[in-house]
C-alpha cells in the first residue's frame, strides 16, 4: 500500500488510502500553506503563519513539519504552538483533521528578503531528510518571503554645545529609504532628561528646524526627527537626539557716565566712562548699530556723538548694546 501512494502515505494510518475490488486509490495528501506580511521594517519581526491541512476525517500520527528559516537572522523563534519544536522541526504526535497552525517569527539583520520554506519531512516511518522536489508531493511544501525595508539617517541632528540667548539655532537632518516613496520628516521634542514620548512640533516638517530667537525654555527640550515614507512599513523612524546648551546674555550695564566737558588736551578712554567689574570686556562701536569699533577719543576736538557698546561677564554671552553720549565743546576764545 505504501508503494501505491504517489503522495507517499505512511502505514498504520487509517483512511490514508482505500482498497476497492479493482485498485488502490490514494486520498489527498497533507497540504502546507504559508501566509506572512508583504514587507516589514528592518529591525522588526516578520511572522510566518504555517497552515497544515489534514483532509481526512481521522488523525494522522507522527507527522514532522520541517522549516528552512531565513539564513541571515539576528533573532528567530517558534511561537504559539502546542507541538514539540526542536532544531527547526515540529513533531506532531497527532495531526488532527482540518487545519493546524504553526507560527515562526524572524528578525532580519539587514535589508533584502526573509526567505522561508516549510514542508512535511516525515509521516510515520517514512522520512524525507532533505528538501527534495522529486520526493515531496507539491502540496506538502510551501515557500514564501518577506521584503525587509529600511529608512536610515545619513545625517543626524547635532547637539549645540553653546548657544547664546536670542541667537538662531538650526538642526539639520537627511534620511534615505529603500521604499519607493520619498522620505518625509517631522521634528519632535520632549522635556530634556525625561523618558516621556516625543511630541511633534507644529509646522516643522523639513530637513532643517530653526529656532530663530533662542530662549531658556527652548533649551529645556531635547530634539529629534521622525522619518517616514508613504506605503513603507517603517513608521516614525527616529534620529539621534540633539540638545542645546543655553548661555544667557550679560545684562546691559546701567552705570554709564555720559561725558560732557570743554576742550582740553589728551585722550579719553571710553571704558573709563562705564562702571563695570570687567572694563576690559567692554567693546565700543562708533555708531548705535554699526560694527566699527573704537576705544578712545581726542578731548581737544569738539564732538557731539553717541557711541554704543556691549559688555560680557564671565560664562555669559555679550549684552545687548548700551549707549554712551559724549559731548566736547570748544573752549571759548578770549
Amino acid at each position: 500500500a505504501l508503494d501505491v501512494a504517489a503522495n507517499r502515505t505512511a502505514d498504520n494510518i487509517c483512511g490514508m488510502y482505500a482498497i476497492t475490488n479493482t485498485a488502490t486509490v490514494t486520498t489527498k495528501p497533507i497540504s502546507v500553506t504559508l501566509s506572512q506580511p508583504v514587507s516589514i521594517c528592518l529591525g522588526d519581526k516578520g511572522k510566518f503563519v504555517i497552515k497544515v491541512s489534514n483532509p481526512l476525517s481521522n488523525d494522522i500520527s507522527d507527522v514532522k513539519l520541517r522549516i528552512v528559516p531565513p539564513t541571515s537572522l539576528s533573532e528567530g523563534a517558534e511561537v504559539s504552538s502546542a507541538s514539540i519544536y526542536n532544531n527547526n522541526v515540529w513533531t506532531i504526535d497527532k495531526l488532527h483533521s482540518g487545519v493546524t497552525e504553526f507560527t515562526y517569527e524572524a528578525k532580519s539583520t539587514g535589508p533584502g528578503k526573509l526567505n522561508f520554506q516549510a514542508y512535511i519531512s516525515a509521516i510515520g516511518d517514512i522520512s524525507y531528510y532533505s528538501y527534495d522536489d522529486s520526493k515531496l508531493p507539491p502540496a506538502s511544501k510551501a515557500l514564501s518571503s518577506i521584503d525587509v525595508m529600511r529608512i536610515e539617517f545619513t545625517k543626524n541632528p547635532i547637539s549645540v554645545s553653546s548657544a547664546c540667548e536670542d541667537s538662531e539655532v538650526t538642526f539639520t537632518t537627511k534620511a534615505q529609504s529603500s521604499c519607493e516613496a520619498d522620505v518625509t520628516y517631522q521634528w519632535v521634542r520632549r522635556v530634556k532628561g525625561s523618558v516621556g514620548e516625543f511630541t511633534p512640533i507644529s509646522g516643522a516638517t523639513g530637513t532643517t528646524y530653526t529656532i530663530s530667537k533662542l530662549t531658556k525654555a527652548d533649551a529645556d527640550y531635547e530634539y529629534a526627527v521622525w522619518a517616514n515614507a508613504s506605503g513603507c512599513p517603517c513608521k516614525n523612524v527616529q534620529s539621534n537626539v540633539a540638545t542645546i546648551t543655553f548661555v544667557p546674555k550679560t545684562d546691559v550695564p546701567t552705570a554709564v557716565k555720559d561725558y560732557y566737558e570743554c576742550q582740553e588736551t589728551g585722550k579719553q578712554q571710553l571704558k573709563e566712562l562705564v562702571t563695570v567689574d570687567l572694563p576690559n570686556n567692554l567693546v565700543f562701536y562708533t555708531t548705535k548699530t554699526g560694527n566699527e569699533t573704537v576705544t578712545e577719543f581726542d578731548k581737544n576736538i569738539p564732538i557731539s556723538t553717541t557711541y554704543s557698546f556691549t559688555y560680557q561677564e564671565t560664562d555669559k554671552c555679550a549684552s545687548d548694546r548700551g549707549e554712551l553720549s559724549v559731548i566736547v565743546i570748544a573752549t571759548p576764545v578770549a
